[in-house]
């Protein structure tokens, strides 16, 4: 096995929550006390694809499309929802889900540890078609109206046709001796693919053709040893409707870029993370390794709060629902942020580990590593 497919030489909490930072480390912080009147959510429904691997829990997560909740257990069973929690179909796939579920343009798209991209019906879930790639799919593809865009964990891009998944063509990006397992999910504009590499950088492609257009460093590697030296962009980077970019790194930076103008990134900021910034209100937040929130200002990157009352939490991204943000933690817990200044608004209790928040209008669905998904209508504040 090549080192760099290995997670961290043995850290074990390095898949989901970084290394030398793990919050395994750090003793997790008490409950922030809540405000006299918290937000109460209100919780509508529990459904659940099926317990996944623990070093793929956290890219498990449900997808939303054509008013359906969809999910995956690592075991391969989908499960399409309705916004009411009733099931409108499931498949029994049998195959190793790994990659995440992506879903549009009446299509759910994953991967698995062997290596296959299986497209299916989002309307009653049969296989429209399967291609076998060269190696395991860790991070959800990215869709458009006629290109699936694959990021295998041999580092290769690949880029199929989306309505037979024959491949159209490939780009090689650079693999450093020892990286954390998973990708991020590439990036689809008009014309340009952006994919995160496991050396820290970003990496612009012509859409068409894969012609090389730029790449920017988000993390630079340091210190003596390989662990030390450690640098990777595993969570998803956040693009937004006028094409600006922005991208966090472990043991690296938050950067921002601007898709339609000059390559090179507009701020940066240190920060490590493996989880995938939000936006909203006008900031950026990102739920860092060690377990502090931190918000900045998405046209400068000047520090607007730190909340440090959720360190060794285990965090994970976050999202903005109801006008706060939502973090989840390893304990179970959603907590609900005021966006303006990061303190605690409100909180609530699932089963299992949270691995990752969605929101759809004022509700938030909250998947677990055990599998399961929940939805929760959360208040506006």
């Amino acid at each position: 096995m090549r080192l760099h497919e290995l997670v961290c030489a043995g850290l074990l909490a390095a898949a989901l929550t970084g290394c030398s930072q793990s919050p395994a480390r750090i003793k997790p912080a008490p409950l922030p006390d809540l405000p006299a009147a918290p937000t109460e959510p209100d919780r509508q429904w529990t459904s659940r694809a099926g317990a996944s691997k623990a070093d793929d829990a956290g890219r498990l997560r449900p997808v939303l499309s054509e008013s359906r909740v969809l999910m995956a257990g690592a075991q391969g069973l989908i499960r399409a929802v309705d916004t009411a929690g009733a099931t409108v179909w499931e498949r029994k796939t049998g195959l190793p889900v790994s990659g995440g579920l992506s879903a549009g343009y009446g299509r759910l798209v994953f991967g698995t540890t062997k290596g296959d991209v299986v497209a299916l019906s989002v309307q009653d879930g049969r296989e429209l078609w399967r291609k076998q790639l060269p190696s395991a799919v860790l991070a959800p593809a990215a869709l458009t109206a006629d290109r699936v865009v694959v990021q295998a964990q041999d580092g290769r891009l690949h880029v199929l046709d989306a309505a037979t998944g024959e491949p159209v063509w490939f780009y090689d990006l650079a693999m450093p001796l020892l990286s954390i397992r998973g990708y991020a999910m590439p990036v689809v504009t008009a014309d340009k693919v952006v994919a995160a590499s496991a050396v820290g950088k970003i990496v612009s492609l012509d859409l068409k053709t894969g012609a090389g257009q730029w790449e920017s460093l988000v993390a630079a590697p340091t210190g003596r040893t390989e662990v030390e030296r450690l640098v990777d962009i595993d969570g998803d980077m956040l693009l937004t409707f006028d094409d600006k970019l922005y991208v966090a790194g472990y043991q690296g930076r938050l950067a921002a870029f601007d898709l339609r103008g000059r390559p090179g990134s507009r701020w940066d900021v240190p920060v490590s993370t493996l989880q995938a910034p939000a936006e909203g209100l006008g900031n950026v937040y990102v739920a860092a390794a060690d377990g502090a929130v931190l918000a900045v200002d998405a046209e400068t990157g000047k520090p607007v709060w730190r909340q440090e009352g959720l360190r060794g939490r285990g965090l994970s991204g976050p999202a903005v629902v109801s006008g706060q943000l939502a973090v989840g933690d390893a304990q179970g817990y959603v907590h609900l942020l005021a966006q303006s200044d990061g303190q605690v608004l409100g909180r609530l209790k699932v089963r299992g580990a949270v691995s990752f928040l969605l929101a759809d209008g004022p509700d938030l669905l909250v998947a677990t590593r055990d599998g399961s998904v929940s939805r929760w209508n959360i208040p506006a504040r």
